[in-house]
């Protein structure tokens, strides 16, 4: 058995101060840092901002060595083209991205007052040349460029400009440059762009200078490289970004105490093959104390390798401990063990122990944080600097500079503040944005203006050495605000803004020369294209719309489109009511007949409004002509009622049964005059009121008799009117455009349409659905077809309305019978907007009127405003082109119609009659004056005669019954019929206008006078017998008349 006790109590040293040694140290140390940290700080601003950019003028200009590039390729822009609502920056950073695989360099020229013509215009040039310097790849890329990019530019390859440039540096003038890059400004939205070269051409108007814009190609490779060492600096500059100092102190101290007993007690019996038994006791105490206290200080500095890494630390400790332990154990065993027979053992210990400790220990720490705001601020450049130069590569980089050349200092320096001023961002920080300005008296200048005559920016030597240009790094896209073109016209350079259609004429139905007719090419930005613009035949069957203002090159594509059907064999008829050009054009043409409404012209117009085809229905004629009537004339009220009674009645008088269509006298129709019969006989009838009365016989009796003077009686009311065939069947030209009055044109251009529809239902009665054979071509097409509401109200009916409806209806029905109709019109709000709906071909050409660009627009389904706006903005010969059948409408250039035939006037002139009216026949003196019976020949002849005659219809009716011997006749009424079939009406009516009193001998004496000489009638009884007719219906005419004519008749037995 042991016992053992152990004590220990240490006390622990002081604490210390840190070592001034160890101060200094770390003062050196930090002072090295930060004159490295300053190093770093200029090589940051050389590099990343070029801040030697904005003191060029304080360096020295390397000497130009390589001369002038080779094979320089120079394009003079004279016309630009802009789509509209397309980014224009962005296409000019394609079309440098596109150059940057080949190009050495791109070189912007811009300069004013160099022009002879026009001083204050400006000319614009582009060159470039390829990397090699041997082919001319990059100038092909240029051109192929700005005619992709921008269709419709106008461009011309140039001289040498450099040489001509070369001449004007000669003399003494000034330079300066802007370095920096360009950006967007936040508010400059892509709708509207203000950093334009226009901005800066605006405000210079009257200067003298020249802008010579310089972008030297930088290789991906190279770019690689300065994204890989901006990203060095940026992991270099890192640490400097924050620094921390942490302080600390620590004090500790301790007490020890340990007490330990130790008893043992063994017995071991051991017997083979026996059992053993043991016990054991331990028992240990130990008591120890101890008491520790310790300062300790420690200050230290430590600076890493390279001049970017720093570290600094100062810290103290203190602490005390105190400890107690006590220990006691006792341990028993017993074994049984049995060891190569029987073994027993028995084992019993005991063992105490115990001890005590106590322990104290208190430290304090401190750490301070110091950001470094300048390394900040470098970091944010260096991420938005390779942001951008990532962003870059795929689009290519350049080293760009902007060098304004002028006579004077002022005005260069004006100028390439302006010029900063257009094209800084937002975005421009991230390098230095400076001018520089060498006088024109600097000897600097002229070594700067060599290299640029040499394509390339000038180079200058830092007092370090180092050569750099006055380039700044920029990508194509921002090269694209850098050199651009002028956004809107300025002196020298017309600017527009186009719109695009459709590129190709899709057509579901495949068109070629033998379906189609082709009218022109498609224009696409101003830039004509080969692809052609045809129109389907098929569709030309379901009418056609065309519009455009005066001068828009609407007539030359009405004479193209004519030209080119009848070169297909199709027939055409023009009802032309103003200018009279188509004879100009196509009047001298064999085939083609022009009806004019002169009666010194050729081939007279002639057709009666009441007359109509064999195979219609005089009821449905009646109908259809009241609807026309009420087109051309304002009505309301009864007057279309009156109106149609009187013509019904007109029929009636002439021998046609209304019921059965049927006539006695064959194809015998009324006149204006025998409407005009009836309606005073309806009227004075009538049971209106006077004013009534007098409102319709101003309205319709008024308008009626106008018809029948003068060269209209001619026209509507002969009996020999022009032929269905020749006018509906041939190529003819109606030509109205000598006619005064609009109502007038528009009653002829309505009788027209109206018989061409009813020859067309007479002879394809049994046809539908016929290929087009015929076109009819209705200029001023609102004469006949005006926009008016259709609304019909209670108060009263819309005549005009729903007579406009039912042209527009027979126009749309008559197409199943192969004809196709061309409306033609200024102005689409003037004409109905059914006529327009139902036309499957489109053509509008320039439309100055906003409405009239809307109603066109919708009607050829253009859904984008820029393209309805375009409309106002057509040039001459420009049309937009929609057919069914069509994606989408298409641009067009229309081609001019150069082969023309046009009628002399010379070759149309005819003979014109002293009077229409014929002299009667021996057969009718025979039969009527005579009253001698006729042979059954001679009736025919009489016959004959008095159809074709110029009296009303109901004088012919009347007569003719009387040589068919028809009861229904009274001798008043052949006497009325004779008079008016021999004028005597007329004449008898003119003496009693002219003389102030009646019945004198005078008067007799000049109707025999009259009789003798118009009439050719010599004979005295039959004057005498005339005589007696005419004083017989004046007398019957007015109540004062009838004493004077009853005094004034010749003593005939035949007449008393």
């Amino acid at each position: 058995m042991k016992e053992n006790e152990i004590k220990d109590k240490t006390p622990m040293p002081a604490p210390a101060e840190a070592p001034g040694e160890i101060a200094k140290e770390y003062k050196e140390k930090t002072a090295v840092i930060e004159q490295e940290f300053s190093n770093a700080v200029r090589a940051f601003d050389t590099v990343i901002t070029k801040s030697y950019l904005s003191e060029l003028t304080s360096y020295d200009v390397v000497p130009c060595t390589n001369g002038q590039i080779p094979n320089m390729r120079w394009i003079k822009v004279n016309e630009i083209v802009y789509e509209k609502d397309e980014f224009f920056v962005d296409k000019m950073s394609m079309l440098y991205n596109a150059l940057h695989s080949s190009a050495r360099n791109i070189c912007f020229l811009l300069r004013r007052g160099y022009c002879k013509d026009n001083k204050s215009a400006v000319e614009v040039f582009m060159g470039t040349t390829d990397i090699s310097g041997v082919n001319n790849v990059s100038g092909d890329i240029l051109e192929k460029g700005l005619k992709g990019l921008f269709p419709g530019v106008s461009t011309e390859r140039s001289g040498d400009i450099v040489q001509e440039l070369k001449g004007s540096l000669d003399k003494t003038f000034a330079i300066s440059c802007v370095s920096g890059v360009a950006s967007l400004r936040e508010d400059d939205k892509k709708e509207r762009f203000v950093q334009g070269l226009e901005k800066l051409l605006d405000s210079t108007n009257g200067l003298k200078f020249s802008v010579f814009f310089v972008a030297e190609q930088v290789e991906d490779s190279e770019c690689a490289s300065i994204l890989s060492n901006y990203e060095n600096l940026y992991s270099a500059i890192s640490p400097m970004a924050e620094t921390q100092l942490s302080f600390s102190q620590s004090i500790t101290s301790g007490v020890s105490e340990f007490s330990s007993k130790n008893f043992t007690e063994n017995v071991v019996k051991s017997l083979q093959k026996a059992v053993a038994k043991g016990t054991a006791y331990s028992k240990s105490h130990t008591e120890h104390s101890a008491t520790t206290k310790g300062n300790t200080s420690s200050f230290g500095g430590s600076i890493g390798k390279g001049p970017f890494s720093a570290s600094a630390y100062y810290s103290r400790t203190t602490a005390k401990n105190e400890g107690k332990a006590d220990t006691e154990g006792r341990t028993d065993s017993y074994n049984l063990s049995i060891l190569e027979g029987i073994q027993r053992g028995l084992s019993k210990g005991t063992q105490q122990g115990e001890g005590s400790h106590r322990d104290n220990q208190e430290s304090r720490s401190h750490q301070i944080t110091f950001q470094n705001r300048r390394v900040k601020h470098y970091q944010d450049l260096l991420d938005k600097e390779i942001d951008r130069l990532q962003n870059a590569l795929p689009y290519g980089l350049w080293s760009m500079g902007t060098y304004f050349i002028a006579e004077d200092d002022t005005t260069a320096t004006a100028l390439a503040g302006l010029y900063k001023g257009c094209i800084v961002g937002d975005n421009s920080n991230s390098q230095v944005f400076t001018v520089n300005n060498w006088s024109k008296h600097d000897d600097k200048t002229k070594d700067i203006a060599q290299h640029l005559l040499g394509c390339q920016h000038p180079r200058f030597v830092l007092p370090s050495n180092i050569e750099v240009s006055s380039g700044s790094l920029v990508s194509s896209k921002e090269l694209a605000i850098h050199m651009s073109f002028p956004q809107s016209s300025v002196p020298g350079i017309l600017v527009r803004e186009e719109t695009s259609f459709g590129r190709e004429v899709k057509s579901r139905a495949g068109l070629n020369d033998e379906n189609a007719i082709t009218i022109g090419n498609i224009l696409h930005l101003g830039e004509k294209s080969t692809l052609p613009v045809r129109l389907s035949l098929e569709e030309l069957s379901k009418h056609m719309f065309v519009t455009g203002s005066t001068g828009s090159g609407k007539s030359n594509t009405i004479y193209l489109i004519i030209d080119k059907l009848i070169k297909k064999g199709k027939k055409v008829l023009v009802i032309e009511p103003t200018k009279g050009d188509y004879r100009k054009v196509f009047g001298g043409m064999a085939d083609m007949t022009v009806y004019s409404t002169r009666e010194n012209e050729k081939n007279l117009l002639k057709i009666n409004p009441f007359a109509f085809p064999e195979g219609i229905q005089v009821n449905e004629h009646i109908e259809r002509l009241v609807e026309i009537f009420g087109v051309c004339w304002p009505m309301y009220a009864a007057m279309p009622a009156i109106l149609k009674k009187s013509i019904i009645c007109a029929y009636s008088a002439c021998g046609w049964d209304i019921r059965k269509s049927e006539c006695r006298h064959g194809r015998l129709f009324p006149t204006i005059a025998d409407v005009v019969i009836q309606l005073k006989k309806i009227i004075a009838s009538s049971e209106y009121s006077a004013n009534t009365k007098g409102d319709y016989i101003g309205a319709l009796q008024t308008r009626l008799e106008s018809l029948q003077t003068g060269i209209y009686s001619t026209i509507l009311s002969s009996s020999d009117c022009t032929d269905y065939e020749k006018l509906y069947d041939q190529n003819a030209i109606i030509d109205l455009h000598h006619i005064g009055s609009t109502e007038t044109r528009s009653l002829l251009m309505a009788m027209l349409v109206l018989g061409l529809n009813e020859w067309r239902m007479s002879t394809n009665d049994d046809d539908m659905d016929l290929p087009l054979q015929h076109v009819t071509v209705i200029e001023e097409a609102h004469n006949i077809l005006p926009r008016v509401s259709k609304h019909q109200s209670q108060e009263g009916a819309n005549v005009l309305g729903k007579s406009v409806e039912m042209i527009a209806d027979v126009m749309s029905r008559i197409r199943t019978y192969g004809e196709g109709f061309i409306i033609v019109d200024q102005s689409p709000s003037a004409i109905d907007e059914s006529a327009i709906r139902n036309t499957n071909t489109k053509i509008v050409m320039n439309l100055p009127d906003g409405e009239d660009c809307l109603i066109a627009g919708r009607a050829m389904s253009l859904t984008k405003d820029k393209q309805i706006s375009k409309l106002s903005r057509l040039a001459t010969g420009e049309a937009v082109v929609w057919q069914r059948g069509w994606n989408e409408a298409v641009l067009a250039l229309v081609d001019e119609m150069s082969d023309r035939v046009p009628l002399k006037a010379g070759d149309n002139v005819s003979y014109v009659k002293e009077s229409l009216r014929e002299r009667p026949s021996s057969l009718f003196i025979k039969r009527f004056v005579k009253e001698e019976a006729l042979s059954d020949e001679e009736q025919k002849s009489l016959q004959d005669e008095i159809v074709r005659a110029m009296v009303p219809s109901c004088v012919k009716s009347e007569l003719l019954d009387v040589i068919r011997h028809l009861p229904s006749h009274k001798e008043s009424a052949l006497i009325n019929s004779v008079v008016r079939y021999l004028g005597l009406d007329v004449e008898i009516i003119r003496l009693f206008a002219e003389y102030s009193f009646v019945g004198s001998l005078q008067l007799k004496n000049d109707l025999r006078d009259f009789i003798a000489d118009d009439l050719a009638i010599y004979d005295t009884d039959q004057q005498d017998e005339l005589l007696s007719m005419v004083f017989i219906w004046a007398s019957s005419q007015n109540e004062m008349w009838h004493k004077i004519c009853q005094d004034s008749l010749p003593s005939n037995p035949k007449s008393k």
